[in-house]
């Protein structure tokens, strides 16, 4: 399904991966953000809360993987201490010992690679209803929890145990091709949500 090149550890180090997701002005794309929530530079602060926790409880270090949409050396605002990486998502998640994200198509390198998945909902993220249903129906079906964070987040027990037949169920259910359709993902996502809601 996936092919590595490059076999070689980018960090010797154990990490979790945090994979971005652009916020308003850091793209020029109309396009783009008619599909997604405006999220703006307060989630970088509310997430760098988070990861001095993961140092602190779990000697985690955090690496960025930049969106594709991110220009060449972008330091996202907030986190600069941290390192960052740009198209090089797939070959972090198979050597991370923690994924961080919220609805990304990039989950699916960590479903294939087995790794345990936090899902996160900021403050911004709470006030879109679709932004907000689909971290919760997505990590829901994978038997996931959703953390809550803000700037002033203090604790949360992370779980490390993954539910591999929940990701196998998954991978087979939401990205193989039983029919090939010109469809966005977010689209078909959202399809589901509805169906859900419906039921």
């Amino acid at each position: 399904m996936f092919e590595i090149k490059n076999k070689k550890r980018i960090s010797k180090k154990k990490y979790a991966l945090f994979v971005s997701y652009p916020v308003r002005n850091e793209v020029n794309d109309s396009l783009f953000f008619k599909t997604i929530h405006p999220l703006t530079a307060k989630m970088y602060k509310e997430m760098n809360g988070f990861f001095i926790f993961l140092k602190k409880k779990y000697n985690l270090e955090t690496v960025v993987a930049l969106h594709p949409k991110h220009k060449k050396n972008t330091k996202l605002p907030y986190l600069s201490k941290f390192k960052h990486y740009q198209f090089k998502t797939l070959q972090l998640s198979k050597d991370c010992d923690l994924f961080i994200s919220h609805a990304s198509t990039s989950l699916i390198s960590a479903l294939f690679f087995k790794k345990p998945i936090i899902f996160f909902i900021t403050s911004e993220m709470e006030a879109s209803n679709r932004t907000k249903h689909m971290t919760h129906f997505i990590a829901k079906i994978l038997g996931r929890k959703v953390i809550r964070i803000n700037e002033n987040f203090i604790s949360e027990d992370i779980e490390f145990k993954i539910n591999k037949k929940k990701y196998q169920d998954f991978l087979f259910n939401y990205s193989t091709f039983k029919k090939i359709q010109n469809i966005r993902n977010y689209k078909i996502i959202s399809d589901f949500l509805k169906i859900e809601k419906n039921e």
